[in-house]
């Protein structure tokens, strides 16, 4: 994964944050019935951080290790768009948290 990585890397320009959030998102292909291509992994990272450029890869992981425990469900007909719904969940419960202190 990591060699495919540089080298999409030097043929579409990724940025060091996308490459480590690609990193994170491959662990993805432990939850979802067919894999993602190491292609689409990169799109993925692109989207997550252009359209949430605040996450940061740990708390991806994290979000990802919780589908992989069945603490957060994934819904195989909304492809990306559980992670994007678990980041803002999982966003929410930390302002709650936060709001009670």
């Amino acid at each position: 994964m990591g060699s495919e990585l540089q080298r999409a890397n030097q043929s579409l320009g990724l940025s060091e944050k996308v490459i480590e959030l690609a990193l994170v998102v491959f662990h993805i292909n432990q939850v979802v019935p067919y894999p993602l291509s190491d292609l689409q992994i990169a799109d993925w990272a692109k989207s997550i951080n252009e359209l949430r450029p605040d996450v940061e890869p740990q708390k991806l992981k994290e979000v990802i290790d919780k589908m992989k425990l069945g603490q957060i469900e994934w819904n195989y007909r909304q492809g990306i768009q559980n992670i994007f719904r678990a980041l803002e969940t999982e966003s929410d419960k930390e302002k709650d948290f936060l709001s009670r202190l």
